[in-house]
């Protein structure tokens, strides 16, 4: 069991630090797109992917089978559905995360896409963080 998981201010600072890690490589990818630089933003996109894959997921994954949310069900019960939500927010991760290594791997690939779709899952990610601090953990 991770207790950093169940100490607000230690899981604070694990959505803080993703979160400046999600904004970190959108102003990167941003500037890219923007100078054309699309060999450097392919690079930037997949380092954003395995930061996705390395960083953001394995918390999420965490909090589901490590028993957090179990816990917090025991403990309150109504939350029921919020944490329906919050696992649905690790799953679209998931997804958003496929679409972008598919959209890498065509010919012609759009750079644009993939600047949104990495925006999408800073946003998924901004609110469950936020989500998460103001229901299962004050």
């Amino acid at each position: 069991m991770n207790h950093k998981l169940y100490d607000f201010k230690a899981h604070q600072n694990i959505h803080n630090d993703m979160m400046a890690g999600c904004s970190e490589w959108r102003i990167k990818m941003k500037q890219s797109i923007s100078s054309l630089e699309y060999e450097t933003l392919s690079k930037e996109m997949e380092s954003f992917i395995e930061f996705i894959e390395t960083d953001i997921i394995p918390h999420h994954d965490e909090s589901s089978q490590d028993g957090f949310y179990n816990q917090i069900l025991s403990e309150r019960p109504e939350l029921t559905e919020k944490i329906h939500h919050l696992s649905r927010d690790h799953q679209l991760i998931r997804i958003i995360t496929d679409l972008m290594k598919k959209e890498l791997q065509n010919d012609e690939v759009n750079f644009q896409k993939l600047v949104d779709y990495s925006s999408s899952v800073t946003l998924i990610n901004e609110i469950h963080s936020k989500d998460e601090e103001e229901s299962l953990l004050k």
